[in-house]
């Protein structure tokens, strides 16, 4: 390796490019007698630790992602599993099937009120429908008795 190279994290933990790193220290310098010392030392055992650390973090964090998006997933279908129902509860009450009773069981208070306020306007829209249906067969204008 190169004296006084600063090598990159990289290259040393990763590529293992660079197998030592080395320092000089000028001891004397005397007018025409220098003295240089030259201290170098593999990088592979320096940076083992780090290099297990590294691997470490990197797996915890793919099992902390993994884990994220499971339960992401899992909170995603039970919330849209009672908005399903809900969707075919409102075809079946816009083609006028007003014969079943809506219970949605459902974990979160949203859910619930939106069934609740489905269920409220079942029987709303069923009673004026009847109210609607009653007022044109007893209308003496149009003669349906």
């Amino acid at each position: 390796a190169d004296v006084g190279l600063k090598p990159s994290w990289l290259s040393i933990t990763l590529t293992s490019d660079i197998p030592f790193v080395s320092k000089q220290f000028v001891l004397a310098d005397e007018i025409n007698y220098k003295t240089v010392v030259t201290l170098s030392e593999e990088t592979q055992p320096l940076f083992a630790d780090l290099v297990s650390l590294q691997f470490n973090i990197t797996a915890i964090g793919l099992l902390a992602i993994l884990l994220a998006t499971l339960l992401a997933a899992w909170f995603a279908r039970k919330l849209s599993k009672p908005l399903t129902v809900l969707a075919k509860v409102a075809k079946r009450i816009a083609v006028g099937d007003y014969s079943k009773e809506i219970n949605i069981p459902s974990n979160t208070k949203e859910v619930s009120l939106l069934s609740d306020a489905f269920a409220t306007m079942q029987t709303n829209i069923q009673a004026r429908e009847q109210e609607i249906v009653y007022q044109a067969r007893h209308d003496i204008q149009i003669g349906i008795m």
